[in-house]
């Protein structure tokens, strides 16, 4: 495989990261949306947010497992994982913007209007997340 091929197949997972951030608002919504009707609003924040970001990894995986990447090509994992620069970040903000002009949470203030102590909990458990799935692709592209 040439190197323009791994600058393809790159371009191409950049291209479904780009998509997946869509897509994970709109799984977020749903589960968000489960949550409530559920009435399962206790830890609905750190729940939805680990549990998509869970998710976007496994999917990130197996995207980068069916593109036919040159797996001992210099820095492909390193590439591939800038791919996720801000990912984590802009999703978080989405989701506590969700929980903030939500009315149906409103009655729940640890959810509605999350604190300092509350996010810094959920940027920890996303950045242990972030770490496990370095690991998993350094383990398979380097």
């Amino acid at each position: 495989m040439t190197d323009q091929s791994n600058l393809e197949n790159l371009r191409r997972f950049e291209k479904f990261v780009q998509d997946l951030k869509q897509s994970m608002q709109r799984q977020y919504d749903r589960n968000f949306n489960s949550d409530l009707s559920k009435q399962q609003w206790r830890d609905l924040f750190i729940r939805n947010v680990t549990a998509s970001l869970q998710h976007a990894y496994a999917e990130s995986l197996v995207q980068m497992r069916q593109l036919p990447f040159k797996a001992n090509a210099p820095d492909i994992s390193a590439r591939m994982l800038h791919a996720f620069d801000g990912f984590i970040d802009e999703f978080i903000q989405y989701a506590l913007q969700k929980h903030r002009t939500s009315c149906a949470l409103s009655n729940f203030p640890d959810e509605h209007k999350p604190s300092a102590d509350y996010i810094e909990q959920v940027l920890m458990q996303t950045d242990k997340d972030w770490h496990a799935f370095v690991e998993q692709v350094g383990a398979e592209w380097s």
